[in-house]
């Protein structure tokens, strides 16, 4: 179940959040305020954690999704879910350029009650950006092991195969 969304620079939603109650069955508000919108963001993110078809950022996210009367090219979501006994807080930031090179995955982040699963980000080594994903077993003394191929137009948790050492998330 859905506990918590939060989205920053994406049409008309800016450092924007909500949390639902338990049992929420009806999402109210007047026209043109982001209704809608919230429900585009919940699809688009499904469909590039899920790695549905051609999900990459470019074609989820795309610039044309950016607040118009911002200047900013940073988008950031956040959600917080309910299931398999606890809570799951995904995060996920997006950095589109001002030419027209295709955006890309600053960060993505996944932790189930605190405890991480994967971890994406884009970091400075030795004077160029390196791109870094480790994902994490279950046991929370695991420090996480670092994926080989990081894609960062991709969602990392899409292609994270399943394990037996990943059973309890």
């Amino acid at each position: 179940m859905l506990k918590r969304i939060y989205i920053d620079n994406f049409k008309c939603l800016v450092n924007f959040e909500i949390k639902f109650k338990d049992n929420i069955s009806l999402f109210l508000g007047a026209n043109g305020s982001g209704k809608t919108t919230v429900f585009q963001v919940l699809r688009k993110l499904r469909k590039f954690i899920i790695g549905d078809g051609d999900a990459r950022v470019l074609q989820v996210f795309p610039k044309t999704d950016l607040t118009r009367w911002e200047t900013r090219l940073i988008q950031k979501f956040e959600l917080d879910l309910e299931g398999n006994g606890g809570i799951y807080k995904y995060s996920l930031e997006i950095e589109h350029q001002e030419d027209e090179k295709p955006p890309k995955v600053l960060s993505e982040k996944l932790t189930f009650d605190n405890h991480p699963v994967s971890d994406f980000g884009i970091q400075e080594q030795e004077e160029k950006l390196v791109a870094q994903a480790s994902i994490y077993k279950d046991d929370s003394n695991d420090t996480g092991s670092v994926l080989p191929v990081v894609d960062s137009s991709r969602s990392v948790i899409s292609v994270v195969p399943e394990r037996r050492d990943y059973q309890g998330i």
